[in-house]
């Protein structure tokens, strides 16, 4: 019996190994980094060996590996960091590859589950997200799809991030915008495209699972705090070192930019009120651009914000796709706005949540609208933060994209959706030239295809 005992105590000892892993300090943040570190390189086979993995029910993630067998702290979803003496909260997430050979967030990363009940009665001082996100020790490691045991993901990343005060702001404004929409009673309405860094974003691999709301009859999904995709993949060209971080810079250098208590919104729109009216030409003049530029619409819009570099550091985290607008003399737009062109092969393989036309469409767009004047003369008309409103993305485009999927798997090239049929998305042809083709999956090779907003409809929302 006595020899039962202890085996069972080795048991749970390899297992949790709670606050006995002596290897490092578990109050110091610098002193866990250190034992961190020590896996960059190493997978956690190679790191623990197999002794200490643990069967798990359900669905059981690397990420609870790395508390559990490496760092020896017992998986736990408390709103506390994981290691509380420290204040850090242990992040552990997949990267892969992109096609420069560096390395890109696979994912978000999720910072806790969004209880509405509880959100709504919050201040963001003392809120559960801050107290338990503060300070985050990044751990990620390479996905490669050949790769079958996960115990053999190699770990490329170990660093503390610590928020900058910029970034703070925005995370504050946008788990305000969150917050502000729960007490409305619209917690079903939440959209990631609603906020900049940090996004609400849909938890469930069951679309039909809800959950009620305080001040709403409406049952909403359940969704979770996270940090946008976007945004991880900033820090982590920050943390490498990479060279494409020199090639953006930020709009805002400190809190002192901000007037009174605006948003990093308001703060990029009154930077613009000065300018408008003025016409194009005059504003290429001014800030000294070349007009024949291909993109010196753009250059335009950087130098107003202040930034000389070809990508504005806050647009880069939070994904802000700006586009600019041309109106004719009666305030249409003079086109319909295109997006990137689908593969026919990989479209149909797509489910709709995690597709790559909602993902476009779920962010957030800055648009930079000009206005022909009387004599030919484009000016600056007006400048737009704008988001799909999700009625329109899970409706009208949800049902041309599945159109769209049909259509490519029954080889009905002519039965997709046009713009005469009045939905707020049409599919046209994208190629350069006829020889620019995809393959269907057929074999078969025809024209890139790609989605466009339609005209009637992007004059509504502008």
């Amino acid at each position: 019996m006595a020899e039962v005992r202890v085996v069972i105590g080795l048991f749970i000892h390899n297992v949790y190994n709670v606050s006995m892993n002596s290897s490092y300090d578990q109050s110091d943040p610098q002193s866990i980094l250190a034992y961190a570190k020590k896996l960059v390189g190493k997978s956690l086979k190679s790191a623990v060996g197999d002794k200490l993995r643990v069967k798990r029910k359900g669905k059981g993630g690397v990420g609870q590996d790395v508390e559990s067998c490496y760092f020896g702290i017992k998986n736990s979803n408390a709103a506390e960091p994981d290691f509380k003496e420290a204040g850090v909260e242990l992040k552990t997430f997949p990267l892969k590859k992109n096609k420069e050979g560096g390395y890109v967030a696979k994912e978000r990363i999720s910072l806790g589950m969004i209880d509405y009940h509880d959100l709504v009665n919050e201040k963001w001082e003392t809120s559960a997200l801050l107290n338990k996100n503060s300070l985050l020790l990044l751990i990620a490691y390479l996905y490669e799809r050949e790769i079958i045991d996960p115990w053999d993901y190699v770990f490329k990343v170990a660093a503390l991030w610590r928020f900058p005060e910029t970034d703070l702001k925005i995370i504050k404004d946008d788990w305000l915008r969150i917050q502000s929409k729960v007490r409305s009673g619209k917690a079903h309405e939440l959209s990631e495209g609603d906020t900049l860094y940090l996004g609400a974003v849909t938890k469930s691999s069951d679309s039909t699972k809800r959950r009620k709301q305080p001040y709403g009859t409406v049952t909403a999904k359940p969704r979770a705090f996270s940090l946008k995709q976007n945004y991880v993949n900033i820090v982590l060209t920050k943390i490498f070192g990479v060279e494409s971080a020199k090639t953006m810079s930020a709009v805002i250098t400190d809190l002192k930019s901000y007037s009174g208590g605006e948003s990093f919104e308001e703060l990029v729109i009154r930077r613009f009120q000065p300018y408008v009216g003025l016409t194009l030409d005059s504003l290429t003049q001014r800030f000294n651009v070349n007009p024949r530029a291909k993109n010196f619409a753009a250059i335009v819009t950087n130098r107003i914000l202040g930034v000389k570099t070809r990508k504005v550091e806050e647009f880069e985290k939070a994904g802000i796709t700006v586009k600019t607008i041309r109106l004719n003399r009666n305030g249409k737009p003079e086109e319909a706005m295109s997006f990137p062109f689908f593969h026919f092969k990989e479209i149909i393989k797509e489910e709709w949540e995690s597709s790559t036309l909602r993902e476009m469409l779920s962010g957030r767009f800055f648009f930079v609208i000009y206005k022909k004047d009387e004599r030919g003369n484009y000016r600056l008309h007006k400048v737009k933060f704008w988001s799909m409103p999700i009625t329109d993305l899970e409706g009208s485009v949800r049902g041309v994209w599945e159109n769209t999927r049909r259509c490519i798997i029954n080889g009905l090239l002519d039965g997709f959706t046009k713009t005469s049929d009045d939905m707020v998305a049409h599919i046209r042809p994208h190629g350069r030239n006829a020889a620019d083709v995809d393959e269907l999956p057929s074999g078969k090779k025809t024209t890139k295809r790609c989605f466009w907003i339609n005209l009637h409809y992007l004059k509504e929302q502008i």
